[in-house]
């Protein structure tokens, strides 16, 4: 089991989000003794000046540095589920890609993720800086096959509305919507 982590700049300041990615893997997956220890690869997709630091806060994941076009995709396309706890992104593009690969994505309610992800359905929300609600989600995916696979199958559905035709189609929609209500608004 594979699990994502990507991040095109690793630098200092962004400590707060490696130490909870540590504690995660390192702790909150393995606090259940009376169950069987869960085995994944943890897998750090990005470089920059703090890389070094965070290899030594997370001396298990295997870091892989920048990526960019076909080796980028076939990160995306070896992992099983994605992890994104950034507070900071605001669109939530790398979400969107990760959906795209079919990975069920577990990220950080805030943000881009808010407005891609559909809890419960196309992905799983953690409280922002919550690095033990986040590893409850990163777990059930772990734990439970048939819905993490249920849910990569809808975040690749649901990225698929944010190709240009979905969001050309949306707002369409919107237009329509406005044009209804105007003619309601005039003829009352």
């Amino acid at each position: 089991m594979r699990i994502a982590y990507f991040n095109a700049n690793l630098r200092r300041g962004q400590d707060g989000i490696t130490r909870m990615m540590y504690k995660m893997f390192e702790g909150a997956l393995n606090r259940n003794h009376d169950q069987k220890r869960m085995e994944f690869q943890m897998v750090v997709v990005g470089d920059g000046h703090a890389r070094e630091e965070f290899q030594k806060m997370m001396p298990n994941a295997h870091f892989l540095g920048y990526q960019s076009g076909r080796t980028l995709a076939e990160s995306f396309a070896s992992a099983d589920i994605f992890v994104f706890p950034s507070t900071t992104e605001t669109f939530g593009l790398v979400t969107l890609e990760a959906m795209a690969s079919g990975l069920a994505p577990v990220a950080a309610k805030v943000g881009g993720a808010t407005g891609i992800i559909e809890e419960g359905k196309s992905g799983l929300l953690a409280a922002p800086c919550d690095s033990s609600e986040l590893a409850d989600r990163v777990e059930f995916l772990l734990r439970h096959l048939t819905q993490r696979r249920r849910i990569a199958a809808s975040a690749l559905q649901r990225a698929q509305e944010f190709s240009w035709d979905g969001i050309l189609r949306q707002l369409f929609k919107s237009y329509e919507s406005v044009i209804d209500e105007h003619r309601q608004t005039r003829a009352a």
